[in-house]
């Protein structure tokens, strides 16, 4: 699909921490054993934790950016 849509060697792969391994690194290794070169760089993001708990609009304990701004 990346290389439909992003074309062969795009820049940026992002994606949240947990499916790092194996996920991540089996895309990029069938990428490569294919003959394509694949993402120049690897973003991954995790959790926010507020009081013990992670930050989720169904916890209801949730910021917007425009939120944390207007403080």
């Amino acid at each position: 699909m990346s290389l439909n849509l992003l074309g062969e060697g795009f820049d940026i792969h992002g994606g949240g921490s947990d499916p790092t391994f194996p996920h991540h690194e089996n895309e990029r290794v069938e990428c490569e054993a294919a003959g394509y070169s694949f993402a120049r760089y690897w973003m991954h993001s995790g959790m926010l934790n507020v009081s013990g708990e992670k930050m989720s609009k169904s916890l209801g304990n949730f910021q917007t950016l425009g939120d944390a701004m207007d403080r």
